[in-house]
């Protein structure tokens, strides 16, 4: 019993150590345009009778573990209000649902890139960390909340090779996403960081339980 106890203890004390941390933070899912990318994926918070478009880069998630980055090749062209990211999931037909909202965070206007070829990230805070599994199919939406002046840009590339997911648009937020409007582009510039389970937080675990099996006191009678 007093075996049972120590290695539950050991147990305890390796989990109270896992305190959250960005240490395996890798790079899972991403399509990078050609510079300079020569197409975009829509505008937001557009001027005219189309109203607010939103879009969507879909993805397949390709290592379990926690969603808390995503990077998106966005441009701010004179635009003055947030803009906003969240994580939605799909349908069925891999196709971005607006009612499953994930995760979601905003950033200011004055903290989007001004230049066509820059990634900027959006670090989601812990509350909205996202625990992901292999060939899970996501989808990342940017959108804005009102109409104003100017525009955001999602560039991306007509010819990319990312097979995991496309590039999706909807007006006025109605869920009624579809693939590709006239020359835009097929896939949007993005990358997902994903925090993968730590191996060293693993291993005092199966040490300690091969301790105990070993144990004289928990071995099988001869």
């Amino acid at each position: 019993m007093g075996h049972l106890r120590a290695f539950f203890g050991l147990v305890v004390c390796v989990l109270a150590l896992a305190s959250p941390s960005r240490a395996n933070l890798v790079v899972d899912q991403q399509l990078v345009p050609p510079l300079p990318p020569p197409f975009s994926t829509g505008c937001w918070n557009m001027n005219g009778s189309e109203g607010v478009l939103d879009a969507a880069q879909t993805f397949t998630v390709g290592v379990n573990g926690t969603l808390e980055q995503v990077d998106v090749m966005v441009q701010n062209k004179n635009a003055n209000q947030p803009l906003t990211m969240r994580i939605l999931g799909t349908t069925p037909d891999r196709i971005p649902d607006s009612t499953q909202v994930l995760s979601t965070m905003s950033l200011p206007s004055s903290l989007i890139p001004t230049l066509n070829s820059t990634f900027r990230s959006f670090v989601f805070p812990q509350s909205q960390w996202l625990p992901v599994q292999q060939g899970e199919v996501l989808a990342i939406e940017l959108s804005v909340d009102t109409l104003s002046t100017g525009v955001y840009t999602w560039w991306g590339s007509e010819t990319a090779t990312y097979t995991g997911g496309g590039a999706y648009q909807d007006i006025n937020n109605r869920n009624l996403w579809q693939l590709d409007f006239s020359s835009y582009a097929d896939q949007s510039g993005f990358r997902t960081w994903v925090d993968t389970p730590e191996p060293s937080m693993i291993a005092p675990i199966v040490a300690a339980g091969l301790l105990f099996r070993r144990s004289p006191k928990n071995r099988p009678a001869d």
